[in-house]
């Protein structure tokens, strides 16, 4: 997403440019409902479900050296904070958890790895810990949150950093898959610019498609698979070569066929917003 060899991108053009050892800094917010719940695991024997949370990370991401395709930003979290609800009578529990995510979370890194275009192909954690079976549960637990924490930046620009003057294509998207387990599947974006404020330029995302969990691949008698839909908006600063802002809303619902069909169907429901900072937050004063 943000080769060096980028820096050649022209002013005006749609072209991401992010010199590899130059931080910048993001505030990034997610809610995300998860009406049949979602197993998360904390120390101390702490096993919860929650059907909702709402976290914000504050971090400071630096690209690394670019390949030939992709270059991995590093992003050290300064700051996370997190809420959950779930069950009424493991409120308190939920809590303990949620603080000792914001913690884990707080001592590492996001490594998210980007093409030139934007396309955002993998994610990982360093710094926090995956000694047992509950830490690597948590690990993934917090790999998935923090993918969806970055995945407003990915917004993927038409090739040759031109815009063509219609909507352009884009094949996947992060924010569309399922929150709480491996899934593939199709899904199809489209991405259109128009005039924005101050010489910026939006860009707005409408996308579809159908995704399944492993199971449902796996076994005939499963049928997970799950409708989703996309809208989002971006700011982009085509002299910078960046995001602003970006914000998502994504939704998935059981499609007709899926034998876990009950009810209205509702499998997740996603709003993430990433904004670029000019610096961190000041530390409250004590």
């Amino acid at each position: 997403m943000f080769l060096a060899l980028m820096l050649s991108a022209q002013a005006g053009d749609l072209a991401y440019v992010w010199p590899e050892g130059e931080p910048r800094h993001y505030r990034s917010q997610v809610a995300l409902s998860v009406p049949l719940g979602m197993s998360l695991m904390g120390k101390n024997n702490l096993d919860v479900y929650v059907n909702y949370v709402e976290y914000a990370l504050v971090m400071t991401c630096t690209p690394e050296a670019p390949g030939k395709k992709d270059q991995v930003v590093s992003c050290d979290v300064v700051e996370a904070k997190f809420l959950g609800a779930g069950r009424a009578n493991e409120q308190e529990e939920i809590n303990l958890v949620m603080e000792e995510f914001a913690t884990r979370l707080s001592a590492g890194t996001v490594l998210a790895t980007f093409t030139t275009t934007g396309k955002l192909k993998a994610i990982d954690l360093e710094g926090v810990t995956k000694d047992n079976q509950r830490d690597r549960h948590g690990y993934e637990s917090l790999r998935r949150l923090s993918g969806r924490a970055i995945s407003p930046l990915e917004v993927e620009l038409p090739k040759g950093a031109e815009d063509p003057g219609k909507a352009w294509k884009q094949k996947s998207a992060y924010a569309m898959s399922l929150p709480t387990t491996h899934s593939s599947g199709v899904v199809k974006i489209e991405n259109l610019t128009s005039e924005g404020e101050g010489g910026l330029v939006t860009i707005t995302s409408s996308g579809q498609g159908t995704v399944a969990d492993q199971a449902t691949y796996d076994n005939p008698a499963v049928n997970n698979t799950t409708g989703v839909i996309l809208a989002g908006t971006a700011s982009f600063d085509p002299a910078r070569g960046l995001l602003v802002t970006s914000q998502h809303r994504v939704q998935g619902v059981y499609t007709a066929s899926a034998t876990s069909n009950t009810g209205d169907g509702l499998v997740f429901d996603q709003v993430a917003a990433i904004d670029l900072l000019d610096a961190l937050p000041s530390a409250p004063a004590e």
